[in-house]
């Protein structure tokens, strides 16, 4: 709901924004397009040696969840408008 609110209120006050679909992301992060979480933070990872972003954020989990895996995809989002748009 919030991503809808911001998007109307960016084309209603005429700031152009663009749209990255999920797959876009993950196949220029990883190669695939349906790479799955576990997959992202692994590049994530190899990426970013010294940077356990898992363990300071659910360090009882070992699974990539939320929010390991939003600051992941932040991080490749952000990656992919640096370097392409």
């Amino acid at each position: 709901e919030n991503t809808g609110i911001l998007k109307y209120n960016m084309w209603d006050n005429e700031i152009p924004f663009d749209i990255i679909p999920p797959t876009v992301i993950k196949k220029f992060a990883t190669g695939k397009g349906n790479a799955n979480k576990e997959k992202m933070y692994e590049v994530f990872d190899e990426e970013n040696p010294g940077v356990d972003v898992r363990s300071w954020l659910t360090p009882r989990s070992n699974n990539v969840i939320s929010p390991v895996s939003d600051v992941v995809d932040a991080y490749f989002i952000a990656k992919y408008g640096l370097n392409t748009l």
